[in-house]
């Protein structure tokens, strides 16, 4: 059964749980205001649990411990200077290799694979989490379904529907769904999008600012995904059609990331390229076309992320003892790295060597108790 109907039932009837109030008053809430007429916090947050708990069941997660717990510590992070009243977050990767992000009342944040394979940098990354915050924070989802809600009604639950589909599909699915939710004005629905769109990249920004991020990350981010538009043709990804980018658009991006402070430059993390570069492998269609590929690319900089993608890539092509001793010969910060820690155990799993990857994961265990990247691949 398709997901958009099997979906609409359930959501139909926690909708009905909803006061009758709430499409009697036709005004727009105070930002933020959880006591607004149009839908509580809590409403929000059951509908969220629901709506996440679906997705789940339909849609390909990406198991992998070490980019969940990377992007899940980059979200809290952004998350502690934003402006969300609530600080209950959900973060869902899913396994697709199209860029895509989007955030779903009750605090969700899902993140397609693609997404790391498009930013080419944390900053980037983090622009973009950071506006997905800003709509939960400003609770645009709510504001945009009051405004469609006094042209058709149930709009909450179809609406949610179209989202569902649009993050488990294809862009071309995904785009049908969401078109087919959102008639009634075309023009005015535009209009409004483009009013929280413009909310959110303020506000992401002084968000950015705040975590001691370069606000210039997002117009970077937004010109980067302008100048793919050509790659795409007719099937532009998800994010594009729900997120469209102008070249007003980065000009207004640039000019309000100028009036902020910019932070002072911070130290260098390998934990981004660790994660890309484990998003590169696994999407890579050949483990021994990557091979080549990072063989290549160390002949023109031997630095730390092309020898891990060259030890990930030897190990998804079953040559173990080269990749181990790959990661044995990074420098020090990238071996002492806790990813490249874990993902030697990983490799030693691979080959057969059980008990010197339980071994190496008790001790990371004792040095990081209770960590999510640790844990996850004791299971």
């Amino acid at each position: 059964m398709p997901a958009s109907k099997s979906l609409r039932p359930l959501l139909f009837g926690l909708l009905l749980t909803l006061p009758a109030t709430l499409s009697a008053n036709p005004n727009l809430p105070s930002l933020g205001d959880s006591a607004s007429g149009i839908i509580s916090l809590q409403q929000e947050s059951r509908l969220g649990d629901t709506w996440a708990r679906l997705l789940r069941g339909r849609a390909k997660q990406l198991e992998d411990p070490i980019v969940y717990s990377y992007l899940e510590d980059l979200l809290w992070k952004l998350a502690a200077h934003s402006q969300l009243q609530q600080h209950e977050l959900q973060l869902i990767t899913l396994d697709n290799p199209t860029l895509n992000a989007f955030a779903v009342p009750g605090g969700i944040i899902g993140v397609h694979g693609g997404l790391l394979l498009t930013a080419e940098a944390e900053d980037e990354l983090a622009s973009v989490l950071a506006h997905e915050l800003a709509h939960l924070s400003q609770r645009h989802f709510a504001m945009q379904i009051e405004e469609e809600r006094r042209n058709r009604p149930f709009m909450l639950a179809a609406l949610l529907g179209s989202i569902l589909v649009a993050a488990a599909a294809d862009g071309q699915a995904g785009a049908a769904a969401i078109t087919s939710t959102l008639g009634a004005s075309e023009m005015a629905r535009l209009s409004f999008s483009r009013q929280n769109e413009q909310e959110a990249d303020r506000l992401g920004m002084i968000t950015l600012t705040e975590t001691g991020i370069d606000p210039t990350a997002m117009p970077r981010m937004f010109s980067r995904l302008q100048r793919s538009m050509r790659f795409y043709g007719d099937r532009p990804p998800e994010f594009l059609l729900t997120h469209p980018v102008t070249q007003s658009r980065i000009a207004d991006s640039m000019n309000r990331a100028a009036q902020l402070p910019a932070p002072a430059p911070a130290d260098s993390s390998p934990d981004f390229a660790i994660a890309r570069t484990r998003l590169q492998v696994h999407y890579a269609e050949r483990p021994e076309a990557m091979l080549t590929r990072y063989e290549s690319a160390l002949q023109d900089a031997d630095d730390g992320p092309n020898r891990y993608g060259l030890a990930l890539s030897a190990a998804a092509a079953g040559q173990y003892a080269r990749a181990l001793s790959t990661l044995d010969g990074l420098d020090e910060t990238w071996r002492n790295n806790l990813y490249v820690r874990i993902s030697r155990a990983e490799i030693l799993q691979q080959a057969g060597r059980n008990q010197e990857a339980l071994d190496d994961l008790n001790r990371l265990n004792r040095l990081y108790p209770g960590t999510f990247a640790v844990q996850k691949p004791w299971h």
